[in-house]
């Protein structure tokens, strides 16, 4: 029985890996909160943090806030950064000695020296905490759910929607679950089973094989289950054990949980071909946009060098179709440190030529002459629906000019599936042809009403390959035919 009011520690350490992306993910891409300033900045905002402390804030409970670090998804983490991360959330936990601890992680991080960091730091918690300390994780659906993670945490939740606009909602479960779980309540056992494939495409949630799925996960709910996530795995991962998982709350029931996994494992798995993805290839695009009779613009997917899927968001393949045809009106971003910080030299109306793109992907760069019409620090604020409310900071940022094009230099990749992205820089997109969007799935919430979504097949870090060869893990379905076998229900508890 716990004397007086429970303590109930919260932090976020929330990064998504892509393995294939060559630029390292540092301390400057994290924006980080600490103590008080956590309970300021995201108490309220659309991550899973700012769900778990809107859940705490009315219960009787102590909060211990301890450390909110976030960064754009990317490469790997730098290890020293990962570990300073790693130890200052350990050094809080040793300080407080918490009942209750809730995190906001991933779940698909990777860094230099590891291929599942939130695992490991999960059993570093458990190893400080012992045995009888609740751990509570609410998690990204493309999470890569391991083996370590269920061992060491009592209680894990995913988003359950994809585009994400969920993640508030995933952490007002997890931490009311855990909340019952302190009452006495309930007593929570978490049930997993895992399917050794990659979802090739096709994985939004509001139509289709996941929405089907997610409508089973759902009636298990309300059959008993606290919770049911699927996790569809963040495909550009090279980590070992790389599949799907299905995991499951219960009230001390392993047969409900048994059962829903059980369930939707088999029913993912026969539609296993209805995971595809067909794009519009960018040749096509012009004489799309050519016909185009509706009044609000384009939206642009760059599908293949999607920021919000780790990649570095340094891609000209629509820039260069864009550049040679001299009257489209658009706004297209692109990374590119060296030519942000060398902007910087040059004054607003200053005409420059450049070499563009390509910093770290294996992409061709790009030749290009244009006016310097704005600098920008790249700061901003997301107006979602994904992570709405949290700061945003892309670094040194250039406006070009060139003629009616309006090119994005960024120091650091940049959240532009967000309509603040272009709000901050002065442009005004209904004035525009299209904007471009280094992301594939979130852009659609944003920009809903505001313009047209439509996704472009272009190449990049983002782009699943189930051909691509000198991978480090074992090959899963579809990099090989045979469909796979769905292992057995394990129980945690």
């Amino acid at each position: 029985m716990i004397a007086g009011k429970p303590k109930v520690l919260v932090g976020q350490i929330f990064h998504e890996g892509n393995s294939f992306n060559a630029r390292l993910t540092g301390e400057v891409d994290f924006v980080i909160y600490r103590g008080a300033d956590i309970m300021a900045n995201c108490a309220g905002n659309g991550s899973t943090l700012g769900g778990i402390l809107d859940a705490l804030n009315p219960a009787d409970v102590q909060i211990i806030p301890s450390i909110a670090a976030c960064a754009s998804p990317g490469g790997p983490v730098e290890q020293g950064v990962w570990e300073n991360l790693w130890d200052e959330l350990l050094t809080s936990v040793r300080q407080a000695m918490p009942d209750l601890i809730l995190l906001d992680l991933h779940g698909a991080m990777v860094a230099t020296g590891s291929t599942d960091p939130e695992g490991e730091l999960l059993l570093a918690l458990r190893d400080v905490t012992g045995p009888d300390v609740l751990i509570g994780v609410g998690l990204d659906l493309h999470g890569h759910i391991t083996d370590e993670m269920c061992e060491a945490a009592n209680v894990l939740v995913a988003c359950k929607n994809n585009p994400h606009d969920d993640y508030h909602a995933a952490g007002q479960r997890v931490a009311q679950i855990c909340l019952d779980t302190l009452a006495g309540r309930v007593k929570p056992v978490l049930s997993r089973v895992r399917i050794p494939m990659i979802l090739f495409g096709n994985d939004e949630t509001s139509e289709g094989p996941l929405h089907d799925l997610n409508r089973i996960a759902r009636d298990s709910e309300a059959k008993g289950a606290l919770d049911v996530s699927i996790f569809t795995v963040q495909a550009m991962l090279d980590v070992p054990d790389i599949g799907q998982v299905i995991t499951a709350v219960t009230d001390g029931a392993p047969a409900v949980g048994a059962l829903a996994c059980g369930t939707l494992a088999r029913h993912l798995l026969a539609r296993a071909s209805e995971f595809k993805t067909d794009h519009l290839p960018v040749d096509g695009f012009w004489e799309v946009l050519k016909r185009k009779s509706e009044k609000l613009p384009f939206a642009v997917s760059d599908f293949g060098d999607r920021v919000l899927a780790g990649a570095a968001g340094d891609s000209v393949e629509i820039l260069r179709g864009a550049y040679a045809r001299k009257d489209i009106r658009a706004a297209i971003p692109v990374t590119d440190p060296q030519a942000a910080r060398a902007l910087r030299n040059h004054a607003i109306g200053e005409t420059v030529q450049m070499t563009l793109g390509g910093s770290h992907s294996q992409v061709t760069q790009m030749d290009l002459t244009a006016t310097v019409e704005l600098h920008h620090n790249g700061q901003f604020k997301l107006a979602g629906p994904w992570l709405a409310g949290s700061q945003a900071n892309h670094g040194l940022t250039t406006v070009l000019r060139a003629n009616s094009l309006a090119i994005i230099v960024t120091e650091r990749p940049a959240y532009s599936q967000d309509t603040n992205f272009f709000a901050s820089l002065g442009l005004q997109i209904e004035t525009l042809d299209f904007v471009v969007c280094k992301s594939g799935f979130h852009f659609k919430l944003s920009f809903a009403g505001k313009a047209i979504p439509l996704v472009l097949g272009t190449n990049g870090a983002a782009r699943y390959d189930p051909r691509r060869t000198g991978l480090q893990r074992k090959p899963v379905r579809p990099e090989i035919p045979e469909l796979p076998v769905i292992s057995a229900v394990r129980h945690f508890s």
